[in-house]
């Protein structure tokens, strides 16, 4: 599983049977145009959820 945080353009992985143990801040988006700032998570290549805080 990969993470993608766009706000800072971070990415990192999660290997199967592994747990990442941390904290993340989610970031505000307020509309579309600013989706690129959220964390994106994705495995087998496609991308399968959007974390962010709506105004």
């Amino acid at each position: 599983m990969s993470f993608y945080k766009g706000d800072d353009q971070v990415t990192f992985s999660v290997p199967t049977n592994s747990r990442w143990a941390g904290s993340m801040w989610a970031p505000w988006v307020s509309n579309n145009s600013e989706m690129m700032k959220s964390i994106a998570i994705s495995w087998g290549g496609i991308t399968r959820y959007w974390v962010f805080q709506d105004y």
